[in-house]
């Protein structure tokens, strides 16, 4: 694979400093702000860099400043729903600039070209022309700082302090008359009116015992203005469900203007919800972001910057092309689908410094329909590029995109964000304190790995939540590492084996708020390592138990230094197995030592990485047969998973025994000669030494199978079904 000399991400882009401060402040945007000197939101400048014109903010534009620049079309009233975070605030504070900002109209119609399609940029384009020259009056109000309980008092206020205080004065609802005395003062003078209502949902909490006079009021002027002959119109944002109602009593709770949280919160929910209902019979105005690119593109005008005299397009394409090879090499090799890694490629290139599978991910985990960005969402982003960045200066990060490996769980901000909003503060805790040791023995893929996994599994969707080895493989390789299929499944036995949250089913692995069998096992582990080399030699004995033609005195030899030399010198045919923790010099030594006339064989496992591999599978096999013949409660109720892991663990350590030795025989020309034969799947390792050794003349051909002694224990030769 190509890819060594692709630039990393910090070679093409600088972070801004919202990334470099990870202040997630920044991602909070207030209504009210767009009149305080100072702040984000006051600036049209400032805040239209931060605005990426996406599919649903367009819609909303186009759809209300129609009516306010006196065209035909548009709709009066347009009700804003969304989760908290997910962009209505924004929505409303780019209205307002547009609105009285013809710098603020330049900008977004600047940025709008070549990313809108064209029929919707025209219209853009229209609206925004007809604006030139008119005199907007916006009338603001934020249900966060809303100050009195008669919210629409303060409305008028904003309007006409006379038509305020008359109001004041009068203890009832504003009538359908009032409004439209409202909406006429508001329009004397002027071109057209915007009413911008914000946390609706807010203004009626807070309005405590008038509650349902300000419900009433919410109902007549939004049928005042959706009925209105003039160029007025409204757009109001509420939350959708209950969740945001949830979060607004918790502030005023905290500000001391809610004595009892219990009390109120079934009627204010009760109320929002009424809120919600009265207002979509005016219509209802989702802001979704369509599409992977469009979260790409919000990602990088908050997050990221190209750096100067560096090609953009030219890095683009030279990563693209070498994800375009390494995709293909995978398709090839694993059995990837082709046009899902033909797919990923083309996203890329629209993507690019982000994977596409990071952003699918991270959207689905946001929880939002259809495909919301959310606020945290961006956290997440801004976690990732500030953590990559850290790093990157340190020498230790360098990448060519951001993917799901680099969601750092480790970060607190990350957690705050992610995990504990959602509950998953052990398995989250579980694969923090057990990472380093995984990531010590199976390399730095293992805390990619895990780190794309436990995203994964964040996913609400059962159906969807966790990865296949194939997924994981898409979601972590990058060009130029090599990294294969067989090796994410090697990486991901240990972590299933430790994890005590991380589960399977079928090819599937995911996390849970639940503990595994693991942790049974765990229970049960030996404490000696000689626990499990025995286990393992037990196996092994019943894999050599098929060899033929050895007769009753073919011997494994794992005695004590002294016996096993004597044994040596006996002219007797025999295999020598030695141990793992033993090699070829150790063989030559013996050799040497015994000054044996025939030629022995040996069986010399070679193989460090499955070595390991083979204890700690010989360990819990161990464990878990310890585990089945307890009567402990926990291990009779996994039961039927411990006989699986059974099962599980006695294939897996038959298979790196298989896998692991290697056939060496003396004497030869070059003293020792190493003999490699390979096992199928299915066949035990004594048939498949059996064919071997005839092969270099140690049996004879068709030889009948004798009786062989293994270890000093007889017995009789069973065939290939030992």
């Amino acid at each position: 694979m190509s890819g060594g000399d692709l630039p990393s991400v910090f070679d093409v882009f600088e972070p801004t400093e919202h990334a470099i401060n990870r202040n997630k402040n920044v991602l909070s945007v207030e209504l009210s702000h767009v009149e305080r000197e100072g702040t984000p939101e006051s600036d049209p400048e400032k805040f239209l860099a931060l605005t990426v014109p996406t599919e649903g903010l367009v819609n909303t534009v186009v759809s209300a400043l129609k009516r306010v620049a006196g065209l035909e079309g548009g709709e009066p009233v347009q009700y804003m729903t969304e989760r908290y975070g997910g962009g209505k605030t924004h929505v409303l504070v780019t209205l307002y600039h547009l609105a009285t900002s013809e710098r603020a109209r330049e900008l977004l119609l600047e940025r709008a070209r070549g990313y809108v399609d064209e029929r919707r940029l025209e219209e853009l384009e229209e609206v925004l022309s007809a604006l030139e020259g008119k005199d907007v009056r916006v009338v603001v109000l934020d249900g966060d700082s809303v100050s009195e309980p008669r919210w629409w008092v303060e409305l008028a206020e904003r309007v006409d302090p006379e038509l305020a205080e008359e109001w004041r004065s009068r203890d009832m609802t504003p009538s359908k008359g009032d409004v439209e005395e409202l909406l006429d003062r508001a329009l004397d003078g002027v071109d057209g009116v915007l009413l911008l209502l914000d946390e609706v949902t807010g203004m009626l909490i807070r309005s405590g015992e008038e509650m349902d006079r300000g419900l009433e009021f919410l109902k007549i002027l939004a049928r005042v203005v959706g009925k209105a002959d003039a160029p007025v119109a409204m757009v109001v944002s509420a939350p959708k469900g209950s969740g945001e109602v949830q979060r607004q009593l918790e502030r005023l709770k905290e500000e001391g203007e809610v004595e009892s949280e219990a009390v109120l919160r079934e009627e204010v929910h009760d109320v929002g919800e009424e809120a919600v209902e009265q207002l979509d019979r005016v219509g209802e105005e989702r802001i979704p972001v369509s599409d992977v690119e469009e979260a790409a593109e919000i990602a990088k005008v908050w997050l990221l910057r190209p750096r100067e005299d560096v090609d953009v397009e030219e890095a683009r394409e030279a990563v693209v092309e070498a994800y375009e090879e390494l995709t293909s090499e995978l398709a090839g090799t694993e059995g990837i689908p082709r046009d899902e890694a033909a797919n990923a490629v083309r996203r890329l290139r629209e993507t690019y410094p982000f994977h596409p599978r990071l952003l699918e991910v991270l959207r689905s985990v946001t929880r939002e329909e259809p495909y919301q960005l959310t606020r945290s969402y961006l956290e997440i982003l801004m976690q990732v590029v500030g953590y990559a960045f850290d790093r990157w200066k340190e020498g230790e990060w360098e990448a060519p995109v951001f993917d799901l490996g680099d969601v750092f769980l480790d970060e607190t901000e990350v957690e705050e964000a992610v995990v504990k909003p959602e509950g998953w503060e052990e398995p989250a805790g579980d694969l923090r304190e057990k990472l380093d040791d995984l990531v010590e023995k199976e390399g730095e893929l293992a805390r990619r790995l895990a780190y794309a996994l436990f995203v994964r599994s964040l996913v609400p969707d059962s159906r969807k939540r966790g990865a296949t080895p194939k997924d994981l493989l898409l979601d972590v390789a990058r060009p130029g590492e090599g990294v294969e299929l067989s090796d994410v499944e090697r990486a991901l036995e240990p972590m299933e084996d430790t994890l005590f949250y991380l589960h399977r089913e079928g090819e599937r692995y995911y996390f849970d708020r639940t503990m595994n069998v693991s942790s049974v096992i765990q229970s049960y582990m030996p404490r000696e390592e000689r626990v499990g080399w025995n286990r393992a030699r037990e196996e092994l004995e019943r894999e050599l138990r098929s060899i033929g033609g050895l007769g009753r005195d073919a011997l494994v030899l794992w005695e004590d230094e002294e016996e096993l030399l004597n044994k040596l010198r006996e002219p007797k045919p025999r295999v020598v197995v030695l141990p793992p923790w033993e090699g070829e010099e150790r063989a030559e030594e013996l050799w040497e030592k015994a000054e044996m006339e025939n030629a022995p064989v040996f069986l010399v496992f070679q193989d460090k990485g499955r070595e390991r591999r083979l204890l700690n599978a010989a360990l819990r096999l161990s464990a878990v047969e310890r585990a089945l013949r307890s009567d402990d409660k926990l291990a009779r109720e996994h039961g039927k998973e411990l006989r699986r892991k059974e099962e599980e663990y006695r294939n897996r350590v038959r298979k790196l025994l298989r896998e692991g030795y290697t056939i060496l025989r003396y004497p030869s020309e070059g003293g020792l000669a190493r003999e490699m034969f390979s096992v199928e799947e299915g066949r035990s390792l004594g048939s498949a030494l059996g064919e071997k050794l005839e092969e270099i003349g140690f049996l004879e051909p068709g030889e009948e199978p004798g009786d062989v002694r293994v270890g000093g224990v007889g017995g009789e030769a069973r065939g290939d079904d030992a």
